[in-house]
């Protein structure tokens, strides 16, 4: 696992301010599974076997945010943007074997299950803020904000099952899963807030409509 991020900040005068946050991750792992199973039932065998499992995952993360914050002459009276972003992925290649004997009386039938499960995973958002405050009193101020966020989930997890004589792959829609995701959120909200010498509140209230819209292409639906 390897992860990286630093931080700038810049006064650029004593009314202006900026602020970036860029941050990069990335992780890599090699999994390898193997059991073996004995099922009974009041003592008696009915299965055994084993199951090995072998993937290997690349989970590469970035993402970023930027501030700007701006002081006006009138003491109190400011107005900020906020955005950020980012995207993450996970890529993965797993291989699945399940050898299962079935004890049915006398009788003992073998099974092998073979399965290759590639899975390609894609998340992105980004979004933004804008803040703007104004003094009623010296000591009472009020804000009125409103953001803007956006996400993007893709989730592709293909299965094959290899048929075990002539190991050729086919596509099973029934262990698959392939969909994709849409949110999006709008929310604005206002507080005012009080300053005393020993004590400060807020009160406000926000209100935030959102939609939410899913594709599942194994599934056939939306």
């Amino acid at each position: 696992n390897h992860r990286a991020s630093f931080n700038i900040e810049y006064k650029i005068d004593t009314a202006n301010y900026i602020k970036f946050n860029p941050s990069f991750s990335k992780n890599k792992t090699n999994a390898i599974y193997y059991y073996d199973f004995i099922s009974q039932i009041n003592e008696r065998k009915i299965s055994d076997g084993s199951m090995d499992d072998n993937s290997l995952s690349n989970s590469p993360n970035f993402s970023g945010s930027f501030l700007y914050n701006h002081r006006f002459k009138k003491r109190g009276r400011t107005i900020s943007f906020n955005l950020n972003a980012g995207s993450s992925s996970t890529i993965s290649d797993e291989d699945y074997d399940n050898l299962t004997t079935l004890y049915l009386g006398v009788i003992a039938k073998d099974t092998l299950q073979l399965l290759n499960i590639l899975q390609d995973n894609n998340n992105k958002n980004y979004g933004g803020k804008i803040s703007y405050t104004e003094p009623i009193t010296k000591k009472r101020n009020l804000e009125i904000n409103y953001s803007y966020n956006y996400q993007y989930i893709d989730n592709n997890r293909s299965t094959y099952n290899i048929d075990t004589l002539t190991k050729q792959s086919v596509f099973s829609d029934s262990l698959s899963n392939i969909y994709s995701n849409t949110y999006k959120t709008n929310r604005i909200g206002i507080n005012l807030r009080t300053t005393e010498k020993k004590y400060n509140y807020t009160i406000g209230f926000s209100a935030q409509p959102a939609t939410i819209e899913t594709k599942s292409v194994t599934g056939d639906t939306s």
